[in-house]
């Protein structure tokens, strides 16, 4: 695993300059005298050799850019903001960035010893703002950078692999009895769910799984509830 920040040249840095007019006119937060904007990215399962070459051939244009490795010193008084993809959310900065480095290691595996698992890559976008910045202030450009619909806060801790883990989801659960609940019993569950789906709907439902003869699970009865809300009751049951 290895972590490497890139940063455009003086003359080069137009997001950092856009950063800066939409923090000072659009926010109207004058006391940010300097924005510094950087890519980071860390990388993982791909060796010393590669990682080296990826720095100058896939994650920077060297007349353009500056690269720094592991960590950046952030002077003392300014201000920082790191944010990233959510998990499990598309990055396709990243998914490029790990293509390019299949092809790369590909490439040099004749001269040098490569490994076999596929390389892993994590972005970041950070900010770095100087001058006088309050809580307040921070707290309403984390607001205006990060749409948390696909974004979250984030820090430099670098983490021990950027393998995504999830857990094995667990049984769905069978609403237990559901064919046999008389009408007041089916009435209450229809309102503890909050169906969207009217008395006469979830009897109908009842009715279709008594004829299975089972019980149905809440997925199914999830599912169908979002369905006929649609309108589209008629072309289920066929």
């Amino acid at each position: 695993m290895f972590r490497l920040y890139v940063e455009r040249k003086p003359g080069f840095a137009n997001e950092a300059a856009s950063y800066l007019s939409q923090i000072k006119n659009f926010l109207g937060i004058s006391g940010v005298t300097e924005v510094r904007y950087l890519n980071r990215y860390d990388v993982e399962n791909v060796g010393e050799a590669v990682g080296k070459a990826a720095a100058t051939k896939i994650f920077s244009e060297p007349q353009s850019d500056f690269v720094y490795y592991d960590k950046i010193d952030i002077p003392e008084g300014d201000t920082v903001i790191v944010w990233e993809y959510l998990p499990g959310q598309y990055d396709q900065r990243a998914d490029s960035a790990e293509q390019c480095l299949s092809l790369l290691r590909a490439g040099m595996a004749a001269t040098c010893k490569v490994g076999t698992e596929a390389p892993r890559v994590r972005c970041a976008k950070m900010v770095i703002l100087k001058g006088s910045v309050s809580a307040n202030d921070v707290q309403k450009i984390q607001n205006y950078l990060i749409n948390p619909v696909d974004s979250r806060l984030t820090d430099e801790t670098l983490p021990e692999t950027l393998e995504i883990k999830s857990a094995d989801p667990a049984d769905i659960p069978v609403v237990e009895g559901f064919i046999k609940f008389n009408d007041s019993e089916i009435e209450s569950y229809r309102n503890k769910m909050g169906l969207a789906m009217d008395h006469a709907d979830i009897l109908f439902l009842q009715d279709y799984f008594k004829g299975e003869q089972r019980d149905p699970t809440e997925t199914e009865i999830r599912v169908l509830d979002t369905y006929w809300s649609d309108h589209c009751r008629h072309t289920t049951f066929l």
